[in-house]
């Protein structure tokens, strides 16, 4: 058998932590009736463009009655939305409050958000009525704001996410095509290199193949591979360290230094 509700026992935290929380659900939803309005009219944007200014200043700027404005800066500035200076008695728009319900081209505006609860609010008494008989509604039978709503809230999201897209895409277009170039010089340089160390060695082939050319006159052969030599003259050459120094000397002389002989001494093979 169920327990009598008023018989329960009730803990007075709890109950008071919940009575907050609706009370705030109250307000909040007391607050975007108001904001809808304050989007409808153009109070926002006046207050953006105009900057600090009296409920009457307001009303001028708007066309709109100084009394019903006064009570609604009341409320968004008890809720947040607005900022009050208490020694001018003026109401204001900080930066982000304004880019938030002002810009509708920013990923931060949220002035859609208020249309869409609206037409929901709009929605009520058929939904109350599809609660006892079933069935739905369709798109096309919401009210208008619900599209109006969309639009605007979900507009520059999708604005800032092709524009964050497109970024990325250029940026990895640029990227490759600098690793392309970078590519390309580098081939370039790997063939000069190539040009250059085969032009060295065709050059050092070249010369290294050449006969040489001994004079009839020249007696250095027969001095230096003398089998006999007189007390402290030198020992004889070594003919692989004459060929090695003669093929060192005509790499340089072809490359660095092309108008430069070789010593006679090291033409002997």
């Amino acid at each position: 058998m169920a327990t009598p509700i008023g018989s329960q026992e009730i803990n007075e935290d709890k109950m008071n932590q919940f009575l907050g929380k609706v009370v705030g659900d109250f307000g909040a939803a007391l607050s975007t009736s108001l904001a809808y309005v304050g989007q409808k009219l153009g109070l926002y944007k006046a207050m953006a463009e105009a900057g600090p200014s009296t409920p009457t200043e307001l009303a001028q700027k708007t066309n709109t009655n100084e009394r019903y404005v006064r009570e609604w800066l009341l409320n968004q500035a008890s809720g947040g939305y607005v900022d009050y200076d208490a020694t001018t008695g003026k109401y204001s728009l900080a930066p982000e409050q304004a880019v938030a319900l002002t810009d509708e081209n920013s990923p931060f505006f949220v002035g859609g958000g208020f249309f869409v609860v609206k037409a929901m609010n709009q929605a009520v008494e058929r939904i109350e009525s599809h609660f006892r008989d079933g069935g739905g509604m369709l798109w096309g039978e919401h009210h208008p704001d619900l599209f109006v709503g969309t639009a605007r809230f979900f507009r520059p999201g999708y604005a800032a996410r092709r524009q964050y897209r497109t970024r990325i895409r250029w940026g990895l277009i640029r990227a490759h095509r600098s690793a392309r170039r970078a590519r390309q010089r580098r081939l370039r340089c790997r063939q000069t290199d190539s040009e250059q160390a085969r032009s060295r060695s065709d050059c050092r082939d070249r010369r290294g193949t050449e006969a040489p050319r001994e004079s009839a006159g020249s007696s250095h052969r027969g001095s230096l591979w003398s089998s006999r030599r007189a007390p402290g003259a030198p020992a004889p050459h070594d003919g692989r360290r004459h060929r090695s120094i003669r093929a060192l000397r005509a790499t340089s002389e072809c490359c660095l230094k092309p108008s430069r002989r070789v010593c006679p001494r090291y033409r002997h093979a």
